[in-house]
C-alpha cells in the first residue's frame, strides 16, 4: 500500500515489477495510469480489505495487474525508475541492475528541460549523463572550460556553425552533445581528422580547463588565441594566447569563449544594431 501512495502523490514516479512465472521473468511498469489494476488484485485475492482500498484514494480497475494469482509468484522484484532508469529485462536476470543519481528535473531552467528532452529523443544514455554532469551537480568554484551553450538563437539566422541552434530536436541534440564545443568549432575551422581524433583523446569529457589547450596546441601544431568575452560590461574581454611550445606553427585558430562555450571567432554578416532592433525592423 505504500507503494500505491507513493505513485499516487508523485505522478512521475514509475516503477518496474519483475516477477517469476513458471520459471520465466515477466516485467511490467507500474505508474499512475495502472496502479488501480494491482489495488483491484490485492482487494480481490484478500490481501487488503475493502476498508484499506478506499483509504488508498485510488480508483480501482477490474482487471488485474498481473498475469496470474499472486501467491502463485515465487519471486518478486520492484525496482524504482527514478533510480534505475534505463533498466532492462536483462540486468534483472544477470542480478546486476545499477543504481544511478537521483536527478530532480524540477531544479532546471526552462531551457535546460528543452535540452533535456531533446537529448532524451536520441535515445544516447551517454548523452544525457554528460548533460546530468554539466547541469545537475553543484559547482563549488568557477574555471573556464568548454560545456554547452545553453540559450537558442530566435533570430532567423543560422548559427550552427558555432554550435548555436534555433530549435531543439534529435537532429540538433545530436549536433550540440556528439563533441565537445572545442572540437567541433576545431572541426569548423576546418582541422584535419586525425588531428581532431586527437585532440578527443585529450579532452575525453565535455568540461575540460583551459589548460588542456596549451597541451593541445602543443602536440598538434596549432596556435590557438581565445578571446573571453563576457555579456556585461563589467569586465573587459581578455585574449589569452597559446603557442605550440617545442615545434613550428601550422596554422592559427581564433576562437570565442563566452558562458563556457568555445566557438569560433569570426565576424558575421549582421550588425549589432539589427540584433538589438530585430522586431522594430520587422514592423517597419
Amino acid at each position: 500500500m505504500r507503494l500505491l501512495e507513493k505513485i499516487k502523490i508523485n505522478s512521475q514516479q514509475r516503477w518496474m515489477v519483475c516477477y517469476k512465472l513458471g520459471g520465466k521473468y515477466e516485467c511490467s511498469t507500474l505508474n499512475l495510469n495502472n496502479i488501480g489494476t494491482l489495488l483491484h488484485q490485492l482487494l480481490k485475492e484478500n490481501f487488503i480489505s475493502e476498508i484499506e482500498a478506499n483509504a488508498a484514494g485510488i480508483v480501482e480497475m477490474h482487471y488485474d495487474f498481473f498475469l496470474t494469482n499472486i501467491k502463485n509468484l515465487t519471486e518478486i522484484k520492484m525496482y524504482d525508475l527514478t533510480e534505475y532508469e534505463g533498466l532492462t529485462m536483462s540486468d534483472v536476470k544477470k542480478g546486476k541492475p545499477k543504481k544511478r543519481p537521483y536527478r530532480d528535473e524540477s531544479t532546471l531552467t526552462n531551457d535546460q528541460k528543452a535540452i533535456l528532452e531533446a537529448l532524451k529523443q536520441t535515445g544516447n544514455p551517454a548523452l544525457i549523463e554528460s548533460f546530468w554532469k554539466d547541469n545537475g551537480e553543484k559547482k563549488f568554484y568557477k574555471k573556464r572550460s568548454g560545456q554547452f551553450w545553453k540559450y537558442l538563437c530566435t533570430l532567423p539566422i543560422n548559427l550552427e556553425r558555432y554550435q548555436i541552434f534555433n530549435e531543439l530536436n534529435k537532429r540538433t541534440a545530436t549536433l550540440m552533445t556528439e563533441d565537445n564545443c572545442f572540437v567541433y568549432a576545431c572541426i569548423q575551422a576546418g582541422v584535419d581528422g586525425k588531428t581532431i581524433d586527437h585532440m578527443r583523446e585529450v579532452i575525453r569529457v565535455r568540461d575540460f580547463p583551459q589548460s588542456k589547450v596549451q597541451e593541445i596546441s602543443d602536440a598538434t601544431g596549432i596556435a590557438f588565441n581565445v578571446t573571453i568575452g563576457y555579456f556585461n560590461d563589467s569586465r573587459h574581454n581578455e585574449i589569452k594566447r597559446y603557442i605550440p611550445k617545442e615545434c613550428e606553427t601550422v596554422r592559427t585558430i581564433d576562437l570565442l569563449l563566452v558562458e563556457d562555450h568555445y566557438m569560433l571567432n569570426e565576424r558575421l554578416p549582421m550588425t549589432t544594431y539589427f540584433i538589438r532592433n530585430y522586431i522594430e525592423i520587422l514592423k517597419a
